[in-house]
């Protein structure tokens, strides 16, 4: 079995989190169990960086809005598994992989839908499809809505089945309706029932309509997400697509994670032999600034300073702890600026008992993924009392899921080269109406604000299951 996975990070080319580490320990373990995989991942500065010098790789042209733009596929010389970077300085030639200075980039959607478009066009030129596109976060999520909602550009990829497996439910890659140009869908895909969520498009709901499977992080993590209290809003979307949601408990790489062979500990230890261990805890404490000792409990957290992370609790519960008890405290993240500054403030009330590095300098990222915001508010905690609409329709389900619209001039291979991935047409280097002006999508979004409060239009589909109904 062939498998394709992309990802936005993956180690050691890109990291901002644990999903980069997921990807530096999945592949390889499939490929040692038979799995032919191959990872692709955008080509960011850092990334190129981190490769060394790999040999330029072959061109293709994607289409973005109503032009084409370019991408060079770099393939990672000496990597565990076939890693390839998805080259495009326009996009990925950056300090940041999302942002800098706290701030997402203003052009995330373009770049992350460039990202999934070319992908696809890299795919489509192999010799050989993959059985098996895995896509990961929402950076990758928008590929298997793609490959079926517009399913007559990619024949090549009919018989590709798709697998999103979701990280953190909390960043989703929301963006404003007015960038739907961007994706070259039919706006008859900015409806509840598939990209659009309160109003907004959302990259990842895109992924958890179209996907063939979904998976997460643990059974446990599988269960939650359906419920209103941690499905971000997106829980009644994740219980219409129960059947097909998958919880894999990750595990971790003990050929990495082993403290008897670890090379960065200054004392190497094991079960039957704990004297190491000692060494390494008086290392910290010296690092740190503590008071260096065996006697008193060291308490370590490495994380994303994030509420989500429990740190609101953590506010409440750690000051009255560490004045009743004898223990000591080890701090390493970053994230947000009030809970960075309460470690500092908590370093401060308590000398040589917490010590902490925080901030950019401290961990691996500059600045974490599309910043999660809350789900929308309910206008109530019980949904309305409606027939549950079978949700997506089944049409969108199947390849090809989309049939094109009816409209005099609507072709979507009009612009299809013969050769995947080849030049845009000559005449003018430009998308030459890939999605004709007679189609829908070459339509205005908005409508006047007295539709807009009656909500989205039916036109004869059952009623639209917000997400979290």
């Amino acid at each position: 079995m062939r498998v394709v996975m992309l990802s936005p990070e993956v180690y050691p080319y890109a990291k901002t989190g644990g999903l980069a580490d997921v990807l530096a320990a999945l592949p390889p373990a499939l490929a040692a169990a038979g799995v032919e995989v191959t990872v692709c991942v955008p080509g960011y500065r850092s990334a190129l960086r981190a490769a060394g010098t790999p040999a330029p790789g072959p061109r293709l042209y994607a289409p973005i809005a109503s032009r084409m733009e370019a991408a060079e596929m770099v393939c990672v010389p000496g990597a565990p598994v076939p890693t390839v970077l998805l080259r495009a300085d326009r996009y990925f030639d950056r300090d940041g992989l999302y942002g800098e200075g706290g701030q997402d980039y203003p052009d995330n959607a373009e770049r992350f839908a460039f990202f999934c478009r070319a992908a696809l066009e890299w795919l489509r030129a192999e010799r050989e499809p993959p059985d098996v596109l895995h896509v990961h976060e929402w950076q990758a999520a928008l590929a298997p809505a793609f490959l079926r909602a517009t399913a007559a550009l990619y024949p090549e990829l009919g018989r590709v089945r798709t697998v999103l497996t979701l990280h953190n439910l909390a960043f989703q890659g929301r963006f404003p309706a007015d960038h739907w140009h961007v994706l070259n869908l039919d706006a008859r895909y900015f409806v509840p029932e598939f990209l659009e969520f309160y109003g907004e498009i959302n990259f990842l709901k895109a992924g958890m309509v179209f996907a063939d499977a979904l998976t997460t992080v643990s059974p446990r993590y599988a269960a939650e997400i359906q419920t209103p209290a941690f499905g971000e809003g997106l829980d009644g979307v994740l219980r219409a697509r129960g059947a097909a949601l998958r919880g894999i408990l990750n595990g971790i790489d003990d050929a990495v994670w082993d403290p008897a062979t670890d090379p960065h500990l200054p004392a190497r230890y094991r079960a039957g032999d704990l004297a190491g261990k000692a060494r390494c805890k008086r290392a910290l404490q010296a690092e740190l600034g503590l008071e260096v000792g065996d006697d008193a409990p060291l308490l370590g957290v490495v994380s994303r300073l994030a509420e989500q992370k429990g740190f609101d609790l953590l506010a409440v519960a750690l000051p009255p702890a560490l004045e009743a008890w004898d223990a000591e405290l080890a701090v390493l993240g970053s994230g947000e600026e009030r809970y960075e500054r309460w470690v500092r403030e908590l370093e401060a009330r308590f000398p040589g008992r917490v010590g902490a590095h925080v901030g950019p300098a401290a961990s691996t990222t500059a600045w974490q993924s599309s910043t999660p915001r809350p789900a929308p508010a309910r206008a109530s905690s019980s949904p309305p009392t409606r027939p549950t609409p079978s949700w997506p329709p089944s049409s969108a389900r199947s390849a090809p899921a989309a049939t094109p619209p009816a409209g005099p001039a609507w072709s979507p291979t009009a612009w299809r080269r013969t050769s995947p991935g080849a030049g845009p047409p000559p005449s003018t280097g430009r998308c030459t109406r890939r999605w004709s002006a007679a189609g829908s999508n070459s339509r205005p979004l908005t409508r006047p604000a007295s539709a807009r409060a009656r909500g989205p239009r039916r036109r004869g589909r059952p009623p639209p299951l917000r997400s979290g109904e």
